[in-house]
């Protein structure tokens, strides 16, 4: 029985249980095929004019973090150059796309602040859309639980092919695609 719907997500409860199905965007996991394109260790993190460390501890240890995991020169935006009428910017170009970076200090909020990046990175039309680096550290939250709250997230928020790395301190949890579905 269908209780909520709209063109692209319908919502239905089965045995006193909700789920939900997306008609156009696919979401799953892809670390081995994330992993086929990368060259750890090999690139460059460049900081554009201006930026400054000492307000960006967090993005500038995860653009090391980055290279060190999946390679490629990653740019760290400074923000205050690049923004226009209070608009936000994602923290990274790498690879020649857009990647912003959330950090979680508690299990509540996870889904508003990834719609908040999703939204970044999608509305910067200078540049493809790359993804989001989730670090849940500090989230108070399982692995499990954030795999399933960025899938539907992404299922109701994606509206380009995107990528989401879900890390724990050092670890790669999790590599989450967004994409259209071969019709």
């Amino acid at each position: 029985m269908v209780l909520k719907g709209n063109k692209d997500i319908v919502y239905y409860r089965r045995n006193g249980k909700m789920f939900w199905f997306n008609r156009v965007w696919r979401v799953r996991r892809v670390e081995k095929e994330f992993m086929r394109d990368c060259t750890p260790g090999i690139g460059r993190v460049i900081k554009q004019n201006g930026y400054r460390i000492d307000r960006n501890k967090n993005e500038y240890k995860t653009a090391y973090w980055i290279k060190d995991n999946f390679g490629g020169d990653i740019i760290c935006i400074n923000e205050e150059l690049n923004r226009k009428d209070s608009e936000s910017k994602p923290d990274y170009i790498w690879k020649g796309k857009w990647w912003d970076l959330k950090n979680l200090n508690g299990a509540s909020g996870l889904s508003k602040r990834l719609k908040i990046a999703i939204y970044q990175i999608n509305s910067n039309t200078e540049r493809e859309p790359g993804g989001v680096i989730l670090d849940i550290t500090n989230a108070g939250i399982s692995d499990k639980d954030a795999i399933a709250i960025v899938k539907r997230r992404l299922s109701e928020s994606a509206k380009t092919k995107m990528h989401v790395i879900i890390k724990r301190k050092l670890k790669v949890v999790a590599i989450i695609k967004a994409e259209k579905k071969q019709t």
